[in-house]
């Protein structure tokens, strides 16, 4: 996940040059898309002239370096949103699987084949992408690298244990609070360890213990509730 120290960071500019197509037999001969931003990243592979669906696999092959921060900034995203019934679970536990490899310190991201060759549109992919790019680039120009040690090394896997674990309450059903907080700090944690800022990834790793906290609470006021609930219907003193 994260970012080479030599390669220069993503500015506007970039992000609009990457809007451009570029010829492509579907993305064998393309270098991959090493050393750069998730927003610039994203829409170069959006913006490739290339087959009509674009998998997994593809996504992956040509990410390579940043497939785990992105893929999991794409998994992350869709539970901003109002999910329908089970949506969140199924990401949540999409997410699950690449925290746990990142956790694992695994360098190549691996998925089941099944998900290896799931499609989607490409002028889909790209709807999203456009709406997606400028808000992750603009979270991109609050981060540059910074306390480097924190976003590398052992604290990848530290902050792909604390994913790990957002990820299991994104997949719970929890309403609204369960889905969006858990997943937002996802991103964030993702960027900030794409950009190797570890002042950010410290942000992040705040904001995680607050989102579970929240969660812990409204579990087990919800468990008390039913408590006293089934207390009152049987006659039974609540403890």
């Amino acid at each position: 996940m994260t970012r080479a120290l030599s390669e220069p960071d993503a500015t506007a500019t970039d992000v609009l040059a990457a809007g451009q197509p570029r010829a492509t037999d579907g993305g064998e001969d393309l270098e991959p898309l090493n050393g750069l931003s998730a927003s610039v990243a994203l829409t170069r592979l959006a913006n490739e002239v290339g087959p009509e669906r674009i998998t997994f696999d593809h996504i992956i092959a040509r990410l390579q370096d940043r497939a785990f921060g992105i893929v999991m900034i794409i998994l992350a995203v869709p539970n901003c949103l109002p999910m329908p019934p089970g949506g969140s679970t199924v990401f949540g536990v999409a997410l699950m699987l690449v925290a746990l490899q990142m956790m694992l310190g695994r360098h190549e991201l691996w998925l089941p084949p099944v998900l290896r060759r799931r499609s989607l549109a490409r002028s889909d992919f790209q709807k999203v992408v456009a709406r997606l790019a400028p808000l992750l680039a603009r979270m991109e120009r609050l981060c540059r690298p910074r306390a480097t040690w924190i976003a590398t090394g052992p604290f990848e896997r530290l902050a792909g244990f604390v994913a790990f674990v957002l990820a299991f309450v994104v997949s719970l059903p929890i309403p609204i609070i369960g889905n969006m907080p858990p997943a937002v700090v996802i991103a964030v944690l993702s960027i900030s360890m794409i950009e190797r800022d570890g002042l950010a990834v410290i942000v992040a790793l705040v904001l995680a213990i607050a989102v579970v906290a929240l969660n812990f609470g409204v579990i087990t006021a919800a468990v008390l509730a039913a408590i006293h609930a089934l207390g009152a219907l049987f006659g039974i003193q609540a403890i």
